[in-house]
């Protein structure tokens, strides 16, 4: 169904609500790389098979949202909302989620 195994990511900064949507193939590791230049602890809150185009996809929708680079203001609330689809359904199936959710969250 995914032929390649990279995911999109929300990583988030500790007592805030910056979050980090991106991609990569091990988000654990880009994590930790991440951490580096950050003065928040970084916490890997969920992952959405699919890659770069359902990272894409995050961005195109939650572009009010956007407050620098790949970095979004969303609440812990909300981002467990664009986290919840099951992926077997696919790719088609996740983008229309992600759709209907950041319509949701205005």
């Amino acid at each position: 169904m995914f032929p390649v195994r990279r995911f999109a990511y929300f990583a988030r900064a500790s007592d805030t609500e910056l979050v980090k949507i991106g991609v990569s193939v091990d988000p654990p590791t880009r994590l930790q790389r991440l951490q580096t230049g950050c003065p928040y602890t970084l916490e890997l809150i969920g992952t959405l098979p699919g890659g770069r185009p359902v990272e894409a996809h995050l961005h195109e929708m939650l572009t009010h949202r956007l407050e620098r680079g790949e970095w979004y203001r969303l609440d812990l609330e909300e981002i467990e909302a664009l986290l919840d689809v099951d992926p077997a359904h696919g790719l088609a199936h996740i983008k229309e989620h992600i759709e209907r959710t950041a319509l949701e969250l205005g």
